[in-house]
């Protein structure tokens, strides 16, 4: 029974690693500066099948890049309210 569920616990790790692949392929690195504006994803993003509001923004925004981390983390900071 053990040797099964070892070579199971196997299996699906190759098969999350293939999946994983396959998904890092499409994704696109992207650097920021100090004084870039972007766009940040609007939080809780819930994904359902039967959402009522179809049109509704998913981007939330313009936001300023405050500071650049090392690890690829921004600080972001709301241009309009420093204008205020």
């Amino acid at each position: 029974m053990d040797d099964k569920r070892l070579q199971t616990q196997q299996q699906i790790e190759l098969y999350q690693d293939r999946i994983s692949r396959a998904f890092n392929k499409k994704v696109k690195e992207q650097t920021f500066k100090k004084g870039d504006l972007i766009l940040a994803v609007k939080r809780p993003m819930v994904m359902t099948h039967k959402t009522k509001g179809n049109f509704q923004r998913k981007w939330e925004g313009l936001f300023m890049v405050e500071s650049v981390y090392s690890n690829g983390a921004n600080c972001l900071i709301n241009p309009e309210a420093i204008y205020l």
